[in-house]
């Protein structure tokens, strides 16, 4: 399996969300990636970085991910979390009760 990662300095976890909703618009599905059941978008704490996988019209493995600011007391959380996941325990974290939307983490 050919995986190829593209990094963007400034792709933020809004933007990760919109682009998943588009690419579902022109019906490219997220795939699971590993042992995972989900398809959907994950946020790793351990690695600051959340990421979505689908496959390419060519059958490549692609990787869309994002870096995300990961406060110290979840850098340990060494499992992947649902997007939904993250930002309520980032939430819990830093006292923010309610965030912009759209706003980058």
């Amino acid at each position: 399996m050919l995986s190829i990662q593209l990094r963007e300095r400034s792709l933020f976890l809004a933007h990760l969300r919109k682009a998943v909703n588009w690419l579902k618009s022109i019906d490219v599905e997220p795939v699971p990636f590993g042992r995972r059941t989900s398809s959907e978008p994950f946020a790793r704490p351990y690695q600051g970085n959340a990421s979505v996988y689908f496959n390419d019209p060519d059958g490549n493995s692609l990787e869309l991910m994002c870096f995300v600011e990961v406060p110290e007391e979840l850098k340990a959380i060494e499992g992947h979390l649902s997007l939904d996941e993250w930002e309520t325990a980032k939430r819990r974290i830093t006292g923010q009760n309610n965030p912009k939307p759209g706003a980058a983490p």
